[in-house]
């Protein structure tokens, strides 16, 4: 039997001790404390460390019960890489990483000789909710199949909050879900499996899918069911529905069918309605591909008689076959501290996908990893990414690598065991490939390939006669009221700007400031006209959040994924200022997505306030120290709250007055103390079924209006909401909208009712599309539509879009 997969691997909390001299101690059941062992007596060997990293590999998906390590409403969880699955009486709960963008590689302070695998950064998680809808409200929801192994939580230093000894189970089974129908879910290896058993003489058609999350339902041709999210959409592949009659099974005709707003139904053909049916999800082709690491796939190819290519990122040490192109990772690390990288891999697998035809790695001292993959006459194509300046080049346009990470372009053999040619693909910035958003290279007829991504690179290659030889992001300036715009990018090395910072002392020419994803903070002192890099001490680091001082502009604040930098002297100089920024119960400096200042303080006495996904923190000495304000969140279903934040707005009417966007748990917190407690703020932030608030992107607030106006836009595809009393309600303010994908807003402060929002899109061969409203009436009109680039090439032919 075949069933759904979610395409996230599994794990459970486990130790597993091989031989009894290698394991002297264990903790048993019932907590009997284990002995201390000397570190140095019983290191495991080499060849115990690679048998335990199999078998950690091969253990089976479990689902915890709730004995309090989560929200009481929950009854079982299962994790695993890049997810969490939280099974509620009535709807499961998937909350799934969202696709991390890759920053610039760096240096290893500990292996200086070696580049590591850039980071991805942080996004607010995907969360897609799929509730039963009409269901019995009291039904069954029971562990089965209990296994040997047990969760442990011991979190924090209070005793009374540890959980210990939390059981495990194979499967969990919600009986008499609707009347005469159960549903199990289960694991297979580490394939997360659901299935509707529907009884003798019981109805299939009580059977409705309320699934929330998804940006879009779309049926495609073949009957699946696409699930749009921020990235690749998840796929439920057509139903398979049948029946086990006289020991073999006849399969019933069944298929989804979308019978309203988020609602999803199965229909189901003739069957003999005096036997059980089951009603399977399921992925049409899939088999478990991987070694005894991480793995995970960005494309697939098949060729005419039906093999499949599939490639992707793997740190596994056993997953090539012999005489392969390559057969070891390489060693990113030191010969006495080995550190296997990370590399891309291409495999082919026959028509059933039972046999490999071959698997190799590809990459070099660095990390790589494989986005997209075509076929032409047997011959594998690969599209990828790439730190390493030794990654293997062949017949190569391009045969150095010229910035942090660069794109690459890869031919195979047909057997795998040689480059046909092997290329990078670059300029002196960075460049993305894929990571989810659809296949980033095709072949034509003659075997010419095609390759498509997007570019920070003022210098990525194109040659005379293409469309575009110029980028066409970066920084722009408008001295009409938006009516025109001019490109300011003299002097900024990247085009991707994620946040800017006006001198409000100097009228004219005035000082501006930029922060980028990719080569961290530039100045201007010419209104824009031409900018330098000012990143001593902050290096080129993602800036997420910039604020300025207003009374002491020579004062600056950068937010980041390592914490808050300040810097004291307009930019000259940035030093980290994280004391007390730290996630809870660690040393670890938190990340920071947004930073406000309270416009009634300045210099050493300014209060901050900076949040993440490590909750709320404040500064009430320009930095210096900052205290948690997370004890002041009330309690979710008794359970203390850490928000991830996203946005804070400061109502400069009333400083002590804020407001905070959250996007999990949702929402928005308003505090009349300055931060010290916290109030949800949200009738009017949820869907018309659902008490849930919608996930909040950005904030702004119009202090002009009276009283003030504060507006969220959501990550949940619905637009903008305004409230016009301080949170009591909120409604849609989106006429003129044609997207809803609202992922920025900005209020002008200097006239009521005007205001800027901005859209993201996922097109085609991952052009994005960035949608710019301006609305004057308060939220109710919009206009105007650009493109942010990328590129787009035949052999050494680009085109920047």
């Amino acid at each position: 039997m075949k069933h759904q997969r979610f395409l996230f691997t599994a794990a459970v909390l486990a130790i597993a001790c091989i031989p009894a001299s290698e394991c002297a101690a264990q903790t048993s059941d019932h907590g009997t404390p284990a002995k201390l062992i000397s570190p140095a007596a019983n290191t495991p060997s080499p060849a115990v460390k690679q048998k335990v990293a199999e078998e950690y590999g091969k253990l089976p998906l479990s689902f915890e019960a709730n004995h309090g390590q989560t929200d009481p409403k929950v009854k079982f969880l299962s994790r695993g890489p890049g997810y969490k699955l939280f099974l509620l009486p009535n709807e499961a709960v998937l909350t799934l990483e969202r696709e991390r963008r890759a920053k610039p590689a760096k240096k290893l302070a500990a292996f200086p000789r070696f580049p590591e695998a850039p980071e991805r950064e942080a996004s607010p998680p995907e969360i897609i909710r799929m509730s039963l809808l009409g269901a019995a409200a009291n039904a069954a929801v029971t562990g089965v199949e209990q296994m040997p192994g047990k969760s442990n939580y011991f979190i924090g230093n209070d005793p009374s909050q540890w959980r210990t000894n939390v059981p495990n189970y194979a499967k969990v089974r919600y009986q008499g879900v609707y009347r005469g129908i159960d549903l199990v879910y289960h694991g297979s290896g580490q394939q997360l499996e659901y299935d509707f058993i529907v009884a003798p003489g019981a109805d299939p058609r009580q059977i409705r899918l309320g699934l929330k999350g998804a940006k879009r339902l779309e049926l495609t041709p073949e009957g699946d069911l696409l699930l749009g999210t921020s990235g690749e959409p998840a796929r439920l592949h057509k139903p398979v529905v049948y029946q086990e009659l006289e020991g073999k099974r006849r399969a019933i005709d069944g298929q989804f069918v979308l019978a309203a707003k988020n609602t999803v139904k199965f229909s189901v053909g003739k069957y003999d309605r005096s036997q059980p049916l089951i009603i399977d999800p399921v992925l049409a082709y899939s088999t478990l591909l991987g070694g005894n690491g991480f793995d995970q796939a960005f494309g697939i190819a098949v060729d005419t008689s039906g093999n499949a290519y599939v490639t992707g990122l793997t740190s596994s040490t056993n997953f090539a076959t012999p005489g392969a192109f390559s057969t070891t990772l390489k060693n990113c690390g030191t010969a006495a501290n080995p550190v296997t990288c990370d590399e891309a891999f291409v495999a082919q697998l026959n028509p059933t996908g039972n046999t490999l035809g071959y698997v190799t790695y590809l990459g070099g001292t660095g990390f790589s990893e494989g986005t997209g993959i075509a076929v032409f006459g047997g011959n594998a194509y690969v599209m990828g990414t790439t730190s390493a300046s030794d990654f293997p080049t062949l017949n190569a346009a391009q045969a150095t690598l010229k910035g942090g990470q660069s794109a690459f372009v890869t031919q195979l053999n047909a057997t795998g065991s040689a480059l046909v040619f092997s290329t990078y693909l670059g300029g002196s910035g960075t460049e993305f490939s894929g990571f989810g958003r659809g296949n980033t290279i095709a072949v034509d007829s003659t075997g010419n390939a095609y390759v498509t991504g997007t570019t920070t690179s003022g210098d990525f290659p194109t040659p005379v006669g293409a469309f575009q030889t110029t980028p066409g992001g970066g920084a722009f300036r408008s001295a009409d009221g938006a009516t025109t715009w001019n490109a300011i990018n003299s002097g900024l090395t990247s085009p991707n700007i994620t946040a800017f910072a006006v001198d409000p002392t100097i009228p004219t020419d005035n000082t501006v400031y930029v922060g980028t994803s990719d080569a961290g903070m530039f100045k201007s002192t010419t209104g824009g006209q031409s900018w330098v890099a000012i990143n001593n001490g902050l290096g080129t680091r993602s800036v997420n959040a910039l604020v300025i001082d207003p009374h002491t502009p020579s004062s600056l604040y950068v937010g980041s994924f390592n914490g808050v930098y300040k810097s004291a002297d307009s930019g000259t100089t940035w030093a980290a200022v994280n004391t007390g920024l730290v996630i809870a119960g660690t040393n670890t400096v938190a990340d920071v997505q947004a930073l406000a200042i309270n416009p009634a303080t300045t210099g050493t006495t300014a209060t901050l306030y900076a949040g993440g996904t490590s909750g709320m923190f404040t500064s009430s000495n320009g930095g210096t120290t900052w205290t948690s304000l997370n004890a002041g969140f009330p309690l979710t279903n008794g359970v203390p709250t850490t928000p991830n934040v996203t946005s804070i707005v400061i109502d400069p009417t009333t400083p002590t007055a804020l407001y905070i966007g959250i996007a999990f748990p949702g929402g928005v917190f308003k505090s009349l103390d300055g931060g010290t407690t916290w109030t949800a703020v949200n009738t009017g932030l949820t869907f018309s079924n659902s008490t849930e608030a919608f996930g909040i992107t950005a904030l702004a607030i119009d202090a002009k209006a009276t009283p003030s106006n504060v507006y969220a836009t959501t990550q949940d595809g619905v637009g903008v909401y305004k409230t016009a009393n301080g949170g009591t309600s909120w409604s849609a303010v989106n006429t003129g909208l044609t997207d809803l994908n609202v992922f920025g807003i900005v209020a002008d402060p200097t006239a009521t009712g005007t205001l800027y929002v901005g859209t993201l899109s996922t097109g085609v061969d991952q052009q994005r599309v960035i949608e710019l409203h301006r609305s004057c009436a308060g939220g109710r009109s919009g206009h105007s539509r650009e493109r942010l680039r990328g590129f787009v090439c035949r052999a050494a032919l680009c085109n920047e879009i």
